[in-house]
């Protein structure tokens, strides 16, 4: 097992390609490891990289840009030992493991906080929470709006209007005031006039009138 053997992922709100254009660049790498150098032989564009680490430690390392969701996955690994000979070094026992322990360390936390100083950069101008791209709003319940807009051009219902043998409504004629008043009265009710006074009857011929009515020919 080598002696540094680092997998970390880190998920960035940006497309993969934005994202390749950066790590692969080799003075990002310079920045976040500078006791090795990254030789590359594998381009896989916007999928990530691999290289060979040469310098004080030698291996493999390899950087993998996973998209998911509406964003990127970045994930980095490296495979490592030192460059001289482990059995030549005249540290050993528990001073070689905290050395081990320091350096796996030191690895670590480099490229999380390279990662988290692209996260930060890349999403500056993104309100915590929401992602990159916005979801969708409500969608307009225009079902009820058709339903009245096809009912209104449809006309009346059938069956609305007046049934046959009934009795038609009352004609209803404005007084001088400008309030409808209806000439219809009501059962048990007098019947008025327009003025809305009770109608008066006309009292029946005196009968000499009748008598006269009578011989007129």
């Amino acid at each position: 097992m080598p002696l540094v053997d680092l997998a970390d992922d880190t998920f960035v709100v940006a497309e993969p390609e934005r994202l390749a254009r950066q790590l692969t660049a080799p003075e990002f790498w310079r920045a976040c490891w500078p006791s090795v150098r990254l030789e590359p032989y594998h381009d896989r564009g916007v999928e990530g990289m691999r290289w060979y680490v040469r310098g004080e430690f030698t291996g493999t390392a390899e950087l993998w840009l996973e998209p998911y969701r509406d964003g990127t996955v970045v994930h980095v690994f490296l495979r490592a030992d030192p460059a001289s000979d482990p059995a030549s070094d005249p540290a050993s026992g528990p001073v070689a493991g905290r050395r081990a322990g320091r350096v796996r360390r030191e690895f670590a936390v480099a490229v999380k906080s390279a990662m988290f100083a692209v996260k930060d950069e890349v999403e500056a101008d993104r309100t915590v929470g929401v992602g990159r791209r916005p979801l969708p709003g409500p969608v307009a319940d225009s079902g009820a709006a058709a339903d009245s807009e096809a009912v209104a051009a449809s006309g009346p219902v059938a069956g609305s209007g007046p049934v046959a043998g009934s009795e038609p409504a009352s004609t209803v004629e404005p007084d001088r005031s400008g309030a409808g008043r209806s000439l219809r009265a009501l059962p048990g009710e007098p019947r008025r006039g327009l003025s809305g006074e009770p109608a008066r009857r006309q009292a029946p011929p005196a009968d000499d009138e009748q008598q006269i009515l009578r011989q007129t020919p």
